[in-house]
Formats: C-alpha cells, sequence, structure tokens
C-alpha cells in the first residue's frame, strides 16, 4: 500500500543540504575538527583521559573519554540534564561535536567535565 511523501521531511532535508553547500563541505570538516580537538583539550584539562588517535588525519568529530571512579552512562545523563548531548558508547562517555557548536557549549561541557569526581 502506498502512501505519501514525507514533505516537511524533505523539506528539512533540502534546508539542511543547502546550509552544507552554502557553507562547502570542507569548511563543515574543518569546523567539526576543529570543534572535536577544542573538546578534547577541554576535557584532558578537566581531567579526563582522551582515547584516539594522535594523527590528525585519523580524527573525526567524535571525542571518547574515560575517568577513573566515574560511570559514563551516569554522566552522560547528567550531561543531558544539564543541555550537553552525550552518550556512552563500549564504557567511555561519548562527546560528537559539530559545526554548530559553539565557544559557549564547550564552555558549558568543561564546567560539567571538570565538577564530575
Amino acid at each position: 500500500e502506498g502512501g505519501s511523501l514525507n514533505m516537511p521531511g524533505l523539506q528539512a532535508l533540502g534546508a539542511s543540504l543547502g546550509l552544507l553547500l552554502d557553507l562547502g563541505p570542507a569548511a563543515v570538516s574543518r569546523r567539526i575538527l576543529e570543534r572535536a580537538e577544542a573538546v578534547r583539550e577541554r576535557a584532558a584539562s578537566a581531567g579526563w583521559r582522551v582515547f584516539g588517535s594522535d594523527r590528525p588525519e585519523d580524527r573525526s568529530g567524535i571525542v571518547a573519554l574515560e575517568r577513573d571512579g566515574v560511570a559514563p552512562d551516569e554522566v552522560a545523563r547528567r550531561l543531558r540534564r544539564r543541555g550537553v548531548v552525550a552518550a556512552c558508547r563500549r564504557g567511555r562517555l561519548r562527546i560528537s561535536a559539530h559545526v554548530y557548536n559553539n565557544d559557549a557549549d564547550l564552555d558549558l561541557l568543561e564546567a560539567c567535565l571538570a565538577s564530575e569526581r
């Protein structure tokens, strides 16, 4: 049985693709990697171990973190309550930086991570 197309979804997709093309895929990629590097630096300064390659060509916008004595699933729940989107994957806290994250987002993340003892 046929249905109708998801017109609002298609319009949102078109707007998203338009924004990506306006900014340029290379600029979006650079921005994501810059934001992820800032997440790594701020997390490390807040006492968290950062996992992943040191080679820039191996990096992505996803940052995996760990801290002794801290349950990442509980931290992810507390972060969400404070407005920070995070997840627990494979026993580590996962933060995914994106093009729209700004310095205020990073400040909030750093404060939240620093408060986890």
